[in-house]
């Protein structure tokens, strides 16, 4: 499948998950948002990975693969990545399954 292809499927598909957001109400509310508590939430959401990363470093010890810690926290940050844009969450540890090599 051709780059064009796939860009024009995921624009169409985009198009049709924002079409029913009201814009006016979306954008109200960003202007709302507060930076500090922003920096709070991700600071927690790396403080969160970087306590899952030495569990998933032993579950891949335990199957015989070896895995440094910066390497499992960075296939926790794909995960993660993955487990927002897909509609499971099965998705994200297969994607770290598959990256683990």
């Amino acid at each position: 499948m051709s780059l064009a292809l796939r860009a024009a499927i995921s624009l169409g598909l985009l198009y049709f998950a924002l079409l029913g957001v009201n814009t006016a109400v979306l954008g109200a509310r960003l202007a709302d948002l507060r930076p500090a508590w922003l920096a709070v939430g991700i600071m927690l959401a790396f403080v969160q990975l970087a306590l899952l990363a030495p569990r998933w470093r032993r579950i891949a010890q335990a199957c015989g693969a070896e895995l440094p810690l910066g390497r499992a926290f960075k296939l926790g940050l794909i995960a993660a990545f993955f487990n927002q844009v897909l509609p499971s969450t099965v998705g994200g540890d297969a994607m770290r399954i598959w990256r683990i090599e």
